[in-house]
């Protein structure tokens, strides 16, 4: 089994990325998986020992490859690290016996076998991808990037690549055509391009393989067409993957209802006395914490209604 992570020398990501690896080798024991870390020149030698003794302690194989990111310069990054673009050297970078990988974003655990996503048959498409639950029913998207709406909309953050069937299109040169007269139309630019370049060559797979936060939202804020409820909510009880994006548990205030889940893995790493850094308090939030202490110190009670949560309230406690 060959996956694939990209990662730059952000500490954070670091972490997050040995986490990751970690639940997919703890809920993979009996698989021969290699991995492959895309890094470019600042990714130093003690950050790759940091990944390969997780890989080590699981008997699993880790590869790095330093990359030449000189043809992704000029493309669009929206505030974003230019790692996201990594992923598309994979054509020219990783050796031609690699015809088939999987893709994780570094923010995600697995918590089950991959093998039956492994196994999925994509031979006639450019790759495997989950439904985006925020955006594939968004309208928006698809006038913004000028495609057929009943195409959908992915998210880029779990993917099963057919790197056969890429080197044959020249994605990256696509890729980059595209990035050169059109990347005024990307807000989420590596995701936005892969839409638009795979609208018609892409295999739906199921949610339990990237399931969001926005998948646990009560029924009345979920931005998905009823017609897929049913599927989502069977699949959201027992995912293989979860993908924390945009609401990430090593950040302070992290509210996502599984976050445990990820500090599970993160206990079984050398980064297990990790805690999020609290930020440093604002003007506003000195303000009311000057003002509780001084209501507390007059004797008045000072009630301050809790936010409703825009978590479904019947979600289970733990994940089966």
């Amino acid at each position: 089994m060959e996956i694939l992570f990209c990662i730059n020398n952000d500490s954070a990501y670091l972490m997050a990325c040995g986490v990751a690896i970690t639940s997919i080798c703890e809920n993979n024991q009996d698989e021969n998986i290699h991995f492959n870390i895309f890094t470019d020149e600042s990714f130093a030698e003690g950050q790759k020992q940091s990944l390969l003794s997780v890989a080590d302690h699981y008997k699993q194989t880790i590869t790095f490859y330093t990359l030449n990111t000189s043809r992704l310069q000029d493309l669009p990054l929206a505030g974003y690290s230019r790692a996201i673009y990594y992923r598309l050297l994979m054509t020219n970078t990783l050796p031609s016996s690699i015809e088939k990988i999987i893709y994780f974003d570094c923010d995600i655990v697995v918590r089950k076998s991959l093998k039956e996503l492994w196994n999925e048959d994509i031979e006639e498409y450019s790759l495997g991808a989950v439904k985006d639950q925020l955006l594939h029913n968004s309208i928006f998207e698809y006038n913004r990037l000028k495609y057929d709406y009943n195409k959908g909309y992915f998210n880029s953050g779990v993917l099963l690549i057919n790197l056969k069937k890429w080197r044959h299109e020249k994605v990256l040169e696509r890729f980059i055509d595209f990035s050169t007269h059109n990347h005024e139309l990307c807000v989420y630019p590596d995701q936005d391009m892969l839409n638009y370049l795979f609208q018609d060559s892409k295999k739906w797979l199921p949610f339990k393989y990237n399931l969001l936060q926005v998948a646990y939202y009560r029924q009345n804020l979920l931005p998905l067409y009823h017609g897929l409820w049913s599927e989502l909510f069977d699949q959201r009880i027992s995912p293989v993957v979860l993908h924390y994006a945009g609401n990430q548990p090593w950040k302070y205030g992290c509210t996502h209802p599984y976050k445990k889940e990820w500090y599970k893995y993160l206990a079984l790493t050398e980064w297990n006395k990790f805690h999020p850094e609290v930020p440093k308090k604002n003007a506003q939030q000195l303000y009311s914490c000057y003002k509780h202490k001084l209501l507390v110190t007059l004797g008045i009670k000072e009630t301050i209604p809790e936010p409703e949560s825009k978590f479904d309230s019947n979600l289970p406690s733990d994940l089966e």
